[in-house]
């Protein structure tokens, strides 16, 4: 007789809520906005989290949910020790750089 092998799927978000009964935007609030939970409402949140080992929020889902990779991109046309070489392009990077931060 064949056995069954019952493998417990990852938890996600939608499942976090479920389990404890809330809603999902209550389990993103608590890693995002815990200021819009109660402090009793997160503890539970996170030792639940914990215990069925959900990771937290996924970057990548956020970033297709919101349209936003939070990243830039740069092409180069020389070799890249040239961009740490050249003045001009040291300068350029920089300034790249201090405006993302911003």
């Amino acid at each position: 007789m064949a056995r069954s092998i019952h493998v417990r799927r990852p938890a996600t978000l939608a499942s976090l809520a479920a389990e404890l009964g809330v809603s999902r935007t209550t389990v993103s609030n608590a890693y995002n906005r815990p200021d819009q939970l109660s402090p009793e409402l997160r503890r539970r949140v996170l030792e639940t989290a914990r215990r069925l080992g959900y990771p937290g929020p996924d970057p990548v889902a956020r970033s297709l949910r919101t349209r936003k990779a939070g990243a830039v991109g740069l092409l180069l046309t020389e070799n890249l020790s040239y961009a740490f070489r050249d003045p001009a392009a040291l300068g350029f990077l920089e300034g790249l750089a201090l405006a993302c931060e911003g």
